[in-house]
């Protein structure tokens, strides 16, 4: 079970990254691939 922390660590990580994917900027980009590296570190 996640803790709703970590919950809601998932969620905004993944709403960063896939805000950041469609906004092509580089370095907007790079934060979203940092989003996603938040995300994995939950699993």
């Amino acid at each position: 079970m996640f803790s709703p922390k970590k919950k809601f660590t998932i969620l905004e990580g993944f709403r960063t990254s896939v805000f950041f994917n469609i906004v092509h900027d580089s370095d907007k980009f790079w934060l979203g691939r940092m989003g996603l590296a938040r995300i994995s570190e939950c699993f």
